[in-house]
């Protein structure tokens, strides 16, 4: 990535191509950092870069698969292949862990799982690596053969097989097949046997071997039992020569699935039961995810302190290079627990600091005898988080991106909590992983040449405006959308430079639009004539977006108006028509196809009418989220994507291939108990007829909970299974019932909907649409934007 370049003299730059960029568009700038080889497959004009060279290759990933291929030759230790649906990277950081006392370890960052992630994680083996950790994973037949022969793994591990990515198959056993491509190399492969499907596969795959866990007696591990008590899951394993009981730090079916695969592994490689305790005991049952969010005196929160190595924090110090837009940089970093080489170690993280150009370093729980490698930074020590909390001066980090990576025996969480701004208990996540994944699988709908608008109005559908719109201008989204004037300002003063279009612009405070480049819709002759006037005033053309009323007679040119708007247009050179653009009624609705047909024709005419009077073709466009998926004949130059972004397919065509972004969760404030005939809130509404139990939860209708989802018409989830509300929902809290259920305490937290529990429950509740539900989420209502 050109923009994350730290060391030009000793970077290799190779330009690929995707269909949505490619980077032989930013040789120019990787050059004029001082990048001087480049890997490309397309040609170049050498006499702009006289001091390159470049390597042209048939293809670039290929080419760069090749290179990490050569470098896997070099070491010979064991690799360990980890594939499968779902789990992947949290086993993978899980066995990193345990062996992280033992021996050191060379493993993907975060999910690089693809066919470019794979050879890029390889590419970091160093001599002093004693075993390699890697997850590999596809989205099309033919792609686990590369990532064999980058990897050649010597030890597998399969996590399961489920519905991810299926779209690219043409069966389940087509992808379970190509899966276990991966494992050719191996001399033996760990799954899961009660999963029959992958047993069979495995049995018919001419493996040559394989390590076994499951119920039945023949596996090398047998599950014997399985105990869940509060928080913690008991489990009983028996192999030939000895019994090993565990307790697990989590009682989640999928978190037990993933840890069997991590115990699995180290009873196959010798460990003792009391050693594998001790390992799993401080595994976190979070998966590992960046999480962004506002802090206090106007800063941004960046954590990241799942896991601590230097890896990681490189990879962690790059995203607060994207996100930090201008402001200063602080990281607070704890001491890097249980690594060999210290010294060698701080002197890589010291100049990964220099070159993120990290304003100040905090460093808890430092050895003074390695704080003189810290001399040369903006640096400060502290001996515990509890004395940092007491001495620091946290008006330093006004204004400023703070990152915080830290080991968990430190308890950083006490340091987000003093520096969050809100403190809530209720929370909207956004998993920009799964933005991008939606955002992947619409643009693969899509021509190469068709651009792509982001309608982010209503503070993005609820889920904050501001970081997506960095995100989206990241990934190469064409343009944004909003409703007002002020949304688009808020983004813009934020740093965001991607062209803004407003639709709903007020006849005032005109001057804005030019001040902060931004592009209205004029949806009427009124309008104009306003925008007219005030671009007298102005030394710069405006944009501007005509919006024609096709059919769904909401704003927009009706064809009586053509000849005017022309007129006007015509003879007024400070308003440059950018786009001619209309609005689907019911582009998800097959019953209304025909209807949605007429509206084509009708805008059709419309915008050739116009153009031919402008002399010139703006950006034409019309399809919507629904009608990416149903009319993409009619995509034109552009499509604008709203809910999609979200995971939300109402056309229920893609849902499938698209992953739900957005979580709201609460948390228990306290339990009550009832007896028969007593009630909860107000108007006596929640009575009971028999002893009961009834939580209080976090979140009203001053949250954004409609009051239609009180009376047990909405179930909300704790702990994986629902409960319904009782009585109305108050302002702040609402209560549910929780009669019958155990181990539910105050604290806990309560899924209102997730995408493990769709939205789709609430807005039927409420009879009402999830656009509505995400819009209503209140401001006070803490954001948390997360990478998974």
């Amino acid at each position: 990535d050109s923009r994350r370049i730290l060391r030009p003299d000793s970077t290799l730059f190779v330009a690929i191509e995707t269909k949505a960029n490619d980077g032989h568009l930013f040789i120019q700038d990787a050059y004029d950092k001082g990048v001087r080889h480049f890997l490309v497959q397309q040609d170049v004009h050498d006499e702009k870069f006289p001091y390159a060279i470049f390597l042209k290759v048939e293809d670039t990933v290929i080419a760069l698969q090749q290179i990490a291929q050569f470098h896997r030759k070099n070491f010979d230790i064991p690799i360990v292949g980890i594939t499968g649906s779902n789990g992947k990277t949290i086993i993978k950081e899980w066995i990193s862990q345990c062996l992280q006392n033992e021996m050191d370890v060379c493993k993907n960052p975060g999910s690089y799982n693809s066919q470019i992630g794979v050879p890029i994680s390889i590419l970091a083996l160093e001599k002093y690596h004693e075993i390699g950790i890697f997850e590999a994973g596809i989205s099309l037949p033919g792609e686990m053969i590369r990532h064999l022969e980058v990897l050649q793994p010597t030890i597998g591990i399969f996590s399961n097989i489920g519905d991810a990515h299926e779209s690219g198959f043409t069966s389940k056993s087509e992808k379970l097949n190509e899966k276990l491509t991966l494992f050719q190399s191996c001399k033996t492969v760990i799954y899961n046997r009660d999963q029959k499907e992958v047993d069979d596969a495995f049995h018919n795959s001419g493996l040559p071997s394989f390590f076994t866990w499951g119920k039945d007696e023949e596996n090398n591990i047998q599950l014997l039992k399985v105990t869940i008590e509060a928080a913690s899951t008991y489990v009983e394993l028996q192999t030939d020569d000895r019994c090993y009981m565990l307790e697990l730090p989590f009682i989640n079916n999928h978190l037990i699935e993933n840890c069997m695969h991590v115990i699995s592994f180290l009873i196959y490689s010798g460990w003792t039961c009391t050693k594998i305790q001790n390992a799993i005991d401080g595994l976190s049952s979070i998966e590992h995810r960046l999480e962004i969010k506002q802090g206090i005196k106007e800063s941004l929160l960046i954590n990241d302190s799942y896991s601590l190595d230097l890896a990681s924090m490189e990879l962690a110090l790059e995203y607060q290079a994207q996100y930090s837009n201008r402001r200063p940089k602080i990281v607070f970093i704890s001491d890097f627990e249980h690594q060999k080489d210290k010294g060698n170690l701080f002197i890589a993280l010291v100049d990964l600091l220099k070159k993120h150009e990290v304003y100040q370093t905090v460093i808890i729980g430092l050895e003074p005898s390695y704080r003189p490698l810290f001399e040369d930074l903006n640096c400060s020590f502290y001996d515990s988080t509890q004395s940092c909390l007491a001495e620091y001066n946290f008006e330093q980090i006004r204004s400023s991106c703070v990152l915080v990576k830290g080991a968990r025996i430190h308890k950083f969480e006490l340091l987000l909590e003093a520096m969050s701004k809100q403190v809530h208990k209720t929370v909207l996540e956004c998993d920009f992983g799964a933005v991008a994944n939606n955002l992947r699988v619409y643009r693969s709908m899509l021509d190469a040449p068709t651009k792509m608008m982001a309608v982010v109005k209503a503070e993005a559908y609820g889920s904050g405006s501001i970081q997506l719109a960095h995100f989206l201008e990241r990934k190469k989204v064409d343009y944004l959308a909003v409703a007002l004037i002020d949304e688009a300002i808020n983004i813009r003063e934020s740093g965001c430079n991607m062209p803004i279009m407003v639709f709903n612009v007020q006849n005032e405070n005109l001057n804005l639009l030019w001040r902060y480049k931004l592009e209205p819709e004029v949806y009427s002759m009124h309008l104009l004539h306003d925008l007219l006037e005030a671009s007298q005033s102005q030394e710069q053309p405006l944009s501007i977006h005509l919006k024609i009323d096709s059919g769904m007679h909401r704003l927009g040119f009706d064809e009586d108006e053509f000849d005017a708007l022309c007129n006007v247009l015509e003879s007024a050179p400070m308003l440059h028509v950018k786009s001619i653009f209309s609005h689907l009624a019911s582009s998800e609705s097959s019953e209304d196809d025909a209807f949605t047909r007429e509206q084509f024709k009708t805008f059709d005419s419309a915008y050739n009418y116009i153009c031919s009077r402008l002399q010139y073709n703006p950006i034409k466009h019309i399809l919507n989220t629904g009608g990416i998926v149903r009319h993409g004949m009619h995509q034109y130059d552009m499509v604008r994507i709203g809910l999609g972004l979200y995971g939300i397919d109402a056309t229920k065509e893609i849902q499938h291939q698209l992953q739900q972004a957005l979580s709201l969760k609460g948390r228990i404030l306290q339990i009550n108990a009832l007896a028969a005939g007593e009630s909860t809130g107000y108007n006596r509404s929640g009575k009971v007829n028999k002893s009961s139990q009834i939580a209080v939860i976090s979140i009203g209708y001053a949250d954004g909970l409609m009051r239609k989802a009180g009376n047990g018409r909405f179930e909300v989830m704790i702990k994986g299974k629902v409960f319904p509300t009782i009585g109305n929902i108050c302002m702040d809290v609402c209560m549910v019932d929780i009669t019958g259920a155990e181990e539910i305490n105050a604290g806990d937290e309560v899924i209102i909907f997730s995408p493990q529990y769709s939205i789709n429950k609430l807005a039927d509740a409420c009879e009402t649409i999830s656009y509505e539900i995400i819009s209503r989420i209140a401001p006070r209502v803490k954001r948390l934007y997360i990478h998974k």
